[in-house]
């Protein structure tokens, strides 16, 4: 799983970190308690495009869909997490990964 983080600035002039995420390198913890590496940029692309209601998410979750990574602010990351663990199409080891990798940033 690949994450990049970029420095960007907000009204108030303070720094915001944001990130790269990387869907086809997910680290997944499987039954036996060992991780793999899943590409689940396809899955978790058309999930996030089928459930949120942002014009603006939808480009990011086409991007995810199609390149595989996208670039999310930290509040972009909080709106991601909450329509993904939302979703009954996703099992709960995705979930569980998206959420480390999000605190991994």
């Amino acid at each position: 799983m690949e994450t990049k983080k970029r420095k960007g600035s907000d009204n108030g002039g303070s720094k915001k970190e944001n990130a790269i995420y990387d869907f086809t390198k997910l680290k997944v913890e499987n039954v036996n308690g060992e991780t793999e590496a899943l590409d689940v940029a396809r899955i978790v692309g058309n999930i996030y495009y089928n459930n949120t209601p942002d014009i603006g998410q939808m480009d990011k979750a086409r991007e995810i869909f199609h390149k595989g990574k996208t670039e999310l602010t930290p509040e972009e990351c909080q709106y991601f997490e909450r329509a993904i663990l939302q979703s009954e199409m996703l099992p709960a080891p995705i979930k569980v990964a998206i959420q480390k990798m999000f605190k991994e940033e």
